[in-house]
This record gives C-alpha cells, sequence and structure tokens, in this order.
C-alpha cells in the first residue's frame, strides 16, 4: 500500500531496474531520494546524508574550490533567470508587428506562451547588457554564459541575441541555463542558441526534459526536431515531447530518454530529408540497443510537420501516429528494402548494408537477434513482391504491422499481410500462438524453460509478435513475476491482446496452458506445441504458395498433435 495516502488496495509500485517509484493511486512517483524527502521530511542533504548512513559510505566533505564553484553557478543561474524575466517582459510590453504575427500564426495561446516563458530581445546592441549589469551581473559573467559576445577589435561587448523570440532552455531540475533565438526579420541564421559554458552542453540536454520527464511513466517521449514542435504539441495535450538543440540526436541526449522510457519515439518529417535523418538516428541508435531499450518511429506525411498536422487534421491525427508507431527494426528495413526489379547485385547490397549495421550492436544476444531477424524478414520480402508480381499487384514492404489509413486526409503507408497468414489456415498456427504465449503468462516463474525458443520464433500475427517480445523483454531480468503482476505490467501496452488471451473467445482453452496446470504438464505441452508450430511455419515457408500442399502439411500436423497430446485435453473439433 501506498505510504503517502491512505488505501485498502494496494497500488504503490517500485521499479529497481529503473529507479523510480510510482503510485497508481495518489500519483506519488520520485527515486530513492525523492522518497526519502517525502517519507521523513527531509531536504535534499539531509536525504542524501540518511541514505548514506543507512547504505554504510561518508558523503566527502566539500572542498574549498567545490564550495567556490557551487557559489558561482548558483550566480550563474541567477543571471539566466534575470534574463528570462527581462525577455518575458519585453514580449508583454512590445508592439512589433513581426513578434505578435509570429504567435498568432501558430496558434500559440496565452497560457502556453507563459507556460513555456517565451520572450522577446529587442533590436538593441546592449539594452540586455544594461539591464543585468544594473543588476548587479558583470561582464565576464555575461560572458561566460554567452549572453555577450566580444568584439576584440572595438573592444567591446554586445548581446547575442537581438530581435529575436526567446526559448529558455532548462536543465532537469529546471533551472534555465540557455536560451534559443528565432529570427523574426528572416536574417541567419534562423535559430541561434546560446554556446556551451559552465551551465550549458548541447550535446547532453533535451529541450523541455524536467516538462516531459513528469509523463514518461504514462505515455513514451516523442523526439521531435526544434522548439516550436515541441510547444505546438504540449499546447495539444502531447506533454512528453522533447527536441535536441539543433543537432542530430547524440548518445547521452537517447541514454537521456531511456532512462524513464524504454521505447521513446522519434518523430521525422516524410521527405528525404526526414528518411536521412531517420536513418541517422537509427545508426546512432543501434550500438547503444540493449533488451528492453529500443526506439519507435513516426514518419508525418510530406510537407507536414506536427504543427501544421495538428492546425489541419485535430489532435487526434498526431495521437494516431503516436499510437502505432513503426518499430526500429521496420524502419531499418524500409531503407534497404529488396526490389523485384533490381539485379541481383544490388539486392545483395542492400542486404550487406543491413547485416552491416546490425553488427554495430555491441550487446551479443539483441546482435544475434537482430541479424536472423534481418536475414529472413529480407528474404520475406523478396517472396512478398515475387507473389505479388505473380497476381499483377504492386504491394509495398511488409513491415512487420498493419496500417491503416489515417481518416484525416492522409494515408499512411500501407502494408501487406504476413506472408505466412496470408497462405496458412488460421486453425493451427494462430491458435496455437496464444496457447503458447497463455502459458508463458499464466506460468512465468518457468520462464527459463520458455525464453530460448519462444526468442527463435517470429508469430505472423502482429498484435502476437509484440506480445512475444514484450515477454521476452520483460521476463529476461530478475525480477520474481506473478501471472497478476505480469499482466499488469503488460496492460499499458498490450491490452486488447491480452484481452483477447484471457478471454479466450477466438481459440480452443488447452490444458496445459492453464493456471491450474502443474509444472511438468506445462513443460510437456509448451514443448510439444512450440515444436509443431514452428514445422508447420517452416514448412508454409518452404512450399511458398502451394496451398495443397500447405493443406496436407496443416493435415499431418494436426494427426501428430492429437496423437501426441490426447491426454491433456485439446480439442481439435473444429480442425
Amino acid at each position: 500500500c501506498c505510504p503517502f495516502h491512505n488505501e485498502k488496495t494496494p497500488s504503490f509500485s517500485v521499479h529497481p531496474d529503473k529507479g523510480f517509484y510510482h503510485c497508481f493511486g495518489c500519483q506519488a512517483h520520485g527515486d530513492i531520494i525523492d522518497f526519502v524527502m517525502k517519507f521523513d521530511s527531509l531536504n535534499f542533504v539531509e536525504a542524501l546524508k540518511r541514505i548514506a548512513q543507512e547504505e554504510g559510505f561518508s558523503l566527502p566533505e566539500p572542498k574549498p574550490e567545490n564550495i567556490a564553484a557551487f557559489n558561482q553557478q548558483q550566480h550563474l543561474l541567477k543571471l539566466m533567470q534575470a534574463a528570462a524575466d527581462f525577455f518575458s517582459a519585453q514580449l508583454q510590453r512590445t508592439a512589433n508587428h513581426a513578434v505578435r504575427e509570429y504567435l498568432q500564426q501558430r496558434g500559440l495561446q496565452p497560457e502556453t506562451v507563459q507556460a513555456f516563458q517565451l520572450g522577446y530581445a529587442p533590436d538593441s546592441w546592449d539594452v540586455l547588457k544594461n539591464h543585468l549589469t544594473q543588476q548587479g551581473f558583470s561582464e565576464s559573467d555575461q560572458l561566460l554564459t554567452g549572453m555577450l559576445i566580444a568584439n576584440e577589435e572595438k573592444k567591446r561587448c554586445y548581446d547575442r541575441f537581438r530581435h529575436r523570440l526567446m526559448f529558455p532552455i532548462a536543465d532537469a531540475q529546471g533551472q534555465i541555463v540557455a536560451f534559443g533565438g528565432r529570427s523574426l526579420d528572416g536574417s541567419e541564421p534562423k535559430y541561434l542558441n546560446s554556446p556551451d559554458s559552465p551551465l550549458f552542453h548541447k550535446g547532453n540536454m533535451l529541450y523541455n526534459l524536467h516538462r516531459a520527464g513528469k509523463d514518461a511513466h504514462k505515455t513514451p517521449y516523442i523526439v521531435v526536431e526544434g522548439y516550436m514542435d515541441v510547444i505546438s504539441l504540449a499546447q495539444a495535450g502531447f506533454h512528453t515531447a522533447v527536441a535536441p538543440m539543433g543537432t542530430a540526436l547524440t548518445d547521452a541526449q537517447l541514454q537521456l530518454v531511456w532512462r524513464k522510457c524504454d521505447t521513446p519515439i522519434l518523430c521525422f518529417d516524410g521527405d528525404k530529408a526526414g528518411q536521412r535523418a531517420a536513418l541517422r538516428g537509427i545508426e546512432r541508435a543501434l550500438p547503444l540497443l540493449k533488451a528492453g531499450k529500443t526506439l519507435n518511429f513516426i514518419t508525418l506525411p510530406a510537407q507536414e510537420d506536427p504543427d501544421s498536422l495538428i492546425r489541419k487534421h485535430g489532435a487526434t491525427a498526431f495521437a494516431r501516429l503516436r499510437d502505432n508507431p513503426q518499430p526500429l527494426i521496420d524502419c531499418l528495413l524500409e531503407q534497404f528494402k529488396p526490389e523485384s526489379t533490381a539485379t541481383p547485385e544490388k539486392n545483395a547490397q542492400s542486404l550487406s548494408e543491413l547485416t552491416r549495421r546490425a553488427q554495430t550492436i555491441v550487446d551479443p544476444d539483441l546482435r544475434t537477434f537482430y541479424q536472423q531477424t534481418l536475414r529472413e524478414r529480407f528474404y520475406a520480402g523478396m517472396r512478398n513482391q515475387r507473389h505479388d508480381k505473380r497476381q499483377g499487384q504492386k504491394q509495398p514492404f511488409q513491415r512487420g504491422k498493419d496500417r491503416r489509413n489515417t481518416g484525416v486526409g492522409f494515408a499512411q503507408s500501407a502494408t501487406n499481410t504476413s506472408y505466412i497468414s496470408r497462405l496458412a489456415p488460421p486453425s493451427l498456427h494462430s491458435r496455437e500462438s496464444k496457447n503458447l504465449l497463455l502459458a508463458v503468462i499464466n506460468h512465468p516463474d518457468l520462464a527459463d524453460d520458455f525464453l530460448e525458443p519462444l526468442g527463435n520464433i517470429t508469430f505472423p500475427d502482429a498484435g502476437l509478435e509484440r506480445l512475444r517480445l514484450a515477454l521476452l523483454r520483460t521476463l529476461s531480468g530478475d525480477h520474481a513475476w506473478t501471472p497478476e503482476s505480469l499482466v499488469e505490467q503488460l496492460r499499458d501496452e498490450l491490452q486488447p491482446v491480452l484481452q483477447s488471451l484471457q478471454a479466450g473467445s477466438e481459440f480452443h482453452y488447452c490444458a496445459y496452458a492453464s493456471l491450474s496446470a502443474d509444472k511438468d504438464t506445462v513443460r510437456q505441452g509448451w514443448r510439444i506445441a512450440w515444436q509443431q508450430l514452428t514445422q508447420h511455419l517452416h514448412a508454409i515457408q518452404d512450399y511458398g504458395n502451394n496451398a495443397s500442399v500447405v493443406m496436407d502439411m496443416n493435415r499431418y500436423l494436426l494427426r501428430e498433435k492429437e496423437s501426441q497430446m490426447h491426454h491433456l485435453a485439446i480439442d481439435f473439433s473444429d480442425s
């Protein structure tokens, strides 16, 4: 039960691997220091000392130089806050037509402007300099934070930001450490950022991370290109948007979003530049991937950004994209898909590019899975295209999950139905896939018996495949799961699939998958079912679209299953 509010039904959970606690009742959330501060009513330093004492280590005494550095940091933070207050006041006072027109054009509400502390830098060489000097901040302080630029020839300093819409940039604690400024008169650069300083390192921070992190345990981070994308999304209700500051996503920034979100979403434009940016993001992420840590992708329609999409089609249009992202491996395959009209050399080169990128994955197990899956999916795509060509149809390359028309005036890229699903009667492989997964969910204490074979099969059904991957990620850790806690862990991501499994309305419930089955029955039934299912799927792949051969194989495997598993009370009446 939660220690921070009265409740009878437990709703408080701790995630040691992610380093945070969360109460689903009162929404209390934080790390171990937050917990001790709140539980024992201590300040930060007191909580740190309490934890150090309980864990048996001593905190170092601050050195004089560290105290001086801390005091200087606090002084510079006050300078940046004073600059933010100045810019904000100038925005409220200015009658500049360009500023008002730009804010109106982007549809920003006054509450949004205030929440993000937007401001205006006047078209002057020294108005900010003079203001900060009057506040007690020296020119050297202003130079150190990048608010001033020094002209060595004229031996004087002038304001870095002039006639620009100002975006304060905060650190993870919400303290302003830098600024971004957008040009309002067409001058270059269009966006100008503060330089690196003792407070600010561009490649180690993300815009809006301090706000987005509060909701990252509920919905995934959405990494977009710029400040206005973040603000427009937040105004439309998407509060987990963050952005790098004019550069490609760095390793440090990826690690920032992975701290609170296992599968952040990268959002790119649908033009060629967006595709190149997506490929750069994939190549950056591949060496850093780990079990349970990956990326999803959203590709916007051509000529659209998040703001224009929402204004034209509403927030629901973007929500559909967010709720149906493209997994990293699908996006990678899309970049190097096979072509039915290409020469063998060209397709071999594409496969080589996929293999080369998979080899950059550092985690050995994940690298093996990627190499195997990419090769299988590449050849399956070639078979798809040959089959479609024979049918006189031109279909896009398979991505592993169905895409739907957004219903808002534009369509995402459609995908084929799975090659196997199209050829195989679903009575065996669909039903048994569900039985296998249900057995894993009902008996997570037997995960060691399930994980290796479960990792060596791919389910044709996109929903079941997502559940298979989620189970592999979740059960590969050291946590002792119960069926109830495992379902709760997976519920938000895979609720429709879980409901289908638990309802049991789409398939025959079998004894080895039931909650009441003993361990020997579960192990034996699961092993037999897995062997038969893999034989069935491999046979379909081997025989292509020869329907008669597939049906013969179905009948043979069903007879084998009936004879081997009759004692497990499997019902084959519909086969």
